[in-house]
Formats: C-alpha cells, sequence, structure tokens
C-alpha cells in the first residue's frame, strides 16, 4: 500500500488539482471537470482514511507526506473547506506534526531573510 498511495498523489491527485486551479478562470468548463476527477481521487483517500489516522497502517509513513502535500495545495487554491471531513482533519493532523512545524519556520525564515 505504502508505494500505491505514493505514485496515487502525483498520478492521480496532482493532475485534476492543478488542472482546475490553472484553468479556473479561462476555461470554467475544463476546470470543473478536473475538479470532479480530484473530488473522486480525494473520495478515496478519504475512503482509505476511515477509522484511521493514516493512510498505511497507523503510522506516518513518505504515502502521508506525498498525499498530505497534495491535498494541502487546496488550501492556496481556495478550496480546503470543501474537502471531505476526515481530510481536513487528515490535515490538520499532518500540520501539527513537529516535523512539519520545523520545515515551515526554516521556510519562512529563508524567505524572510
Amino acid at each position: 500500500m505504502l508505494y500505491q498511495w505514493s505514485i496515487f498523489a502525483p498520478a492521480e491527485l496532482e493532475p485534476p488539482l492543478i488542472e482546475s486551479a490553472v484553468h479556473a478562470q479561462r476555461d470554467p468548463e475544463r476546470s470543473a471537470a478536473a475538479r470532479r476527477r480530484f473530488d473522486e481521487a480525494a473520495g478515496a483517500v478519504a475512503g482509505a482514511l476511515d477509522g484511521s489516522d493514516y493512510l498505511v497502517g497507523e503510522r506516518f509513513t513518505v504515502a502521508d507526506v506525498l498525499v498530505g502535500s497534495t491535498l494541502a495545495f487546496t488550501e492556496r487554491i481556495g478550496f480546503a473547506d470543501e474537502l471531505p471531513a476526515n481530510l481536513r482533519d487528515y490535515l490538520a493532523r499532518l500540520a501539527e506534526r513537529p516535523a512539519r512545524q520545523r520545515a515551515l519556520e526554516r521556510t519562512t525564515a529563508t524567505t524572510a531573510g
């Protein structure tokens, strides 16, 4: 399952998510179609997380890094609030991880200086 989820993020989540964002203004119909594909893929993640904190067993893995970072992009493009509740909870759990906090602090320090 680890490898499947690691491939799922760049193959099934990212393309329609980026396509939806890129075409939101120029081609709303294309954006909406891509968004539907993203929602379907995100639904698979939501289903896999049903009753679990992480995608592979009960431990944090690279699959969570890849899938979580892709899902987090929904915050930047404005529809994270529309994700299923368990995906919003998942993103919040991932954001609270100490390593994530340290990485954000380093990124902020690097871009501020």
